[in-house]
Order: C-alpha cells, then sequence, then structure tokens
C-alpha cells in the first residue's frame, strides 16, 4: 500500500482517490488490511492494533484544532511524529522517516502543526490514548515500511526528543 501510495501521489491527487484502477487498488487494500485486522476482534479484546498507527497523538489534538486541522491531517501527523519515535529508537533509519515524510508532502498533507509541537498537549494525548486502551499505551511504531511493534514503554523524555526533531520539520 505505501508502494502504490509512492509511486502513484500525483495521479491519487488528480483523480481524487476515485477513478481508476489505482484509487480503487489503493481502497481496497486499505480496507482489506483494516478488516482483516478487526474482523477476528469484534469485542476488542485485543488493542494491540496496527490501525491504531496515526491515532495515538492525534484526537486530542484534533479536538483542540477542529476548526483549522481535518481528520486525516491529523493523523497525517501523528504517523511522522510516532516515526520520529521509532526514528529515535533507531527501529527505521533516516531514510525510511524522510520516506515517510516525503509522502505525506506528495500527498498535500501537513508535516507540521504547531500543536504538535506543544509536550503539554502530547503527554495529554499519550495519556488519554493509555487511558482508552485499558491503561496501556498499545503504540504501534513502524519498524520498516508496512512492518510495525507495538509499544508500550513511550517515556516523556522520548516525546522531548521527539519534538527536537518534529520542529525542524516547521517550514
Amino acid at each position: 500500500l505505501f508502494n502504490l501510495l509512492e509511486t502513484n501521489y500525483k495521479l491519487l491527487l488528480d483523480e481524487k482517490f476515485r477513478y481508476g484502477a489505482v484509487p480503487v487498488r489503493v481502497i481496497n487494500l486499505a480496507i482489506t488490511e483494516m478488516i482483516s485486522e478487526l474482523a477476528p476482534n469484534l469485542w476488542e479484546k485485543n488493542l494491540k492494533r496496527c490501525v491504531d498507527f496515526g491515532h495515538i497523538f492525534s484526537p486530542v489534538i484534533e479536538m483542540n484544532n477542529t476548526q483549522s486541522l481535518l481528520h486525516g491531517e491529523a493523523v497525517a501527523l501523528d504517523c511522522i511524529f510516532s516515526s520520529i519515535i521509532a526514528f529515535n529508537r533507531k527501529y527505521i533509519d533516516r531514510d525510511k522517516l524522510n520516506r515517510f515524510i516525503q509522502l505525506a508532502k506528495n500527498l498535500e498533507l501537513p508535516i507540521y502543526e504547531e500543536s504538535f509541537n506543544n509536550i503539554e498537549l502530547i503527554k495529554e494525548s499519550l495519556a488519554d490514548a493509555t487511558k482508552h486502551r485499558n491503561g496501556n499505551q498499545f503504540a504501534p511504531l513502524p519498524i520498516d515500511i508496512g512492518n510495525y511493534r507495538i509499544v508500550n514503554d513511550i517515556k516523556n523524555s522520548e516525546l522531548i526528543n521527539a519534538l527536537e526533531v518534529f520542529s525542524q520539520l516547521k517550514e
């Protein structure tokens, strides 16, 4: 899916993700992957889910910016922020981090938002996600393109370190 987005972003934007074989393939792949993960977990007994990538920090920040930040934009920013945490942990290298950021740019998504540079909002966001996951972070972090690790030990110091890298994305 990532490679499909990466190689076809212009076509996808031109066709508004609606027409032609590539947009249909992207949407079908996304839906199929989501269903394959969520269908066996109807009662949400397992909260260690890849589909939560982009949904650790974004909900609180999105609710604080309802007039200026769309849901998909907040999720994309969260994916970047989470990827920075993964980069700082050496789960991914600089090249992969740059590919994530470049894809967001290519898809005309924001790569920086001031609220994601607010340590208090970031801490509140992680606490809120933890509360909704029965006291666990269960944060999916990329370890490669298309692969992830669920972590439960993100520390405040890591959030501060991620903010240092994230703040460099401000254009």
